[in-house]
This record gives C-alpha cells, structure tokens and sequence, in this order.
C-alpha cells in the first residue's frame, strides 16, 4: 500500500491547465471547460468557463476557508470548507477522490483492506460516507469507487482510466455517475503541469456583494 499512497495526485503542487467536464442527464447537461490549481498540502482553486471559455465561477479552498466568486450573479460567497457539501451536496473530501487518490484520514489499518478472489479493496468511512475502492496492483492506483451515505443506496460510483506511468499514474478520464439517478459526468484532464506553485491567489471580482454561506 506504500506505493499507492506516494502515487496521490494531491501530495504534490499541480496545475490542470486544460480540462472538460461533460453533463448528461441533469438541468445542467452540457460542456464545460475547467483549470485546477493546487498547492500542497491543501490550496485549491477551480475556474469553471462554458463551451465558450467565459468564466462563470471561481472555487477557493484551504484548510479553513471556502470562497466563491459567482460571476452570473456578482457575489462572493465565503464560508468554512464544509460548506461545500450544503451547496452541492458533495463532502469536501471529495476534492481529492477527483483525480483518484486513496483519501487518508490517518493510517490505513490492516482490517480497511479486503483481498477477494485476487482483487484488492479499501473499506473506509469518512463524515458519515462509506466507500469501497477497488485497487490495481500494478498501477497502485484506484480504478473504480463507491461512495454513499451511510448505509443508504443513494450515492455516486467513480471510475477512473487512461492513466498516464509518467505522472503518477495520473487518471486523464474520470467517469462519476449517480447511483439512483441516471446522470453522470465524464471529467477529462487534458494538459497538467506539475511544477512548483509558489502560492495561489483569491482575486474576487470588482464591486461583487459578501455574502456568507450559512
């Protein structure tokens, strides 16, 4: 498991300079265009822009603090970390399932790890979510998850391929899809860069309301 932890995407400064995400199924269905950049151990900051490349939010993250720059709307929304999941839906440790790391809330015990019929599993429950990923022992990588609430069966399934040996085995297609409803979306990483990030800045956008996300 040693070699599966050191190939997390998010122990390392990176720069998703070009990505997609495409929607099916839901309200929002359509393309869209993303940039990531993270500074490790835990700055992150998204920009999402439609088809046409015009940025309609800006996502900050660190330990302690959440901010939003809503640009349809001109606001800044602020708040803690946590409330990134009263707003989608999605708990903030998500953030680094995206491009298919192993999540690490401490040591992985002995018990968390399941070998059936050669195919080895993590078991884990984190803020209430029970998840179950299923390892490829040549890749150490996960190749598919999933993740509900509690022992429900709503909840999301991950799967992850097209993985690149020259970046830390580096997912570029991510497929999540919605267990109960008949939606998914296909995350496509098409250009990162992995050098060092000196820091990440949060530039709000001019005249825009606070408003706090309670």
């Amino acid at each position: 498991m040693d070699q599966l932890i050191k190939n997390n995407i998010n122990e390392n400064d990176y720069n998703v300079i070009k990505g997609s995400v495409s929607v099916r199924g839901s309200k929002k269905a359509g393309k869209y265009i993303f940039s990531l950049r993270h500074k490790a151990p835990d700055t992150y900051l998204l920009s999402i822009k439609n088809s046409l490349g015009i940025e309609g939010g800006r996502i900050f993250i660190t330990q302690d603090t959440l901010l939003i720059n809503d640009r349809i709307n001109r606001k800044v929304l602020y708040g803690k970390p946590e409330m990134i999941e009263k707003l989608t839906g999605i708990p903030i440790f998500f953030k680094e399932l995206i491009l298919g790391d192993v999540v690490l809330i401490g040591e992985l015990k002995e018990e968390q790890i399941e070998i059936d019929n050669n195919k080895v599993f993590i078991n884990q429950m984190i803020g209430g979510f029970i998840g179950r990923s299923k390892i490829n022992t040549n890749l150490n990588k996960i190749t598919n998850a999933r993740w509900s609430k509690g022992t429900g069966t709503n909840g999301i399934q991950i799967s992850y391929s097209n993985f690149n040996k020259a970046e830390k085995h580096l997912p570029r297609k991510i497929q999540i899809m919605s267990v109960k409803e008949s939606s998914d979306l296909i995350i496509r990483v098409d250009k990162i860069d992995f050098g060092l990030i000196d820091s990440i800045r949060f530039i709000p956008g001019e005249n825009y309301t606070y408003e706090e996300i309670k």
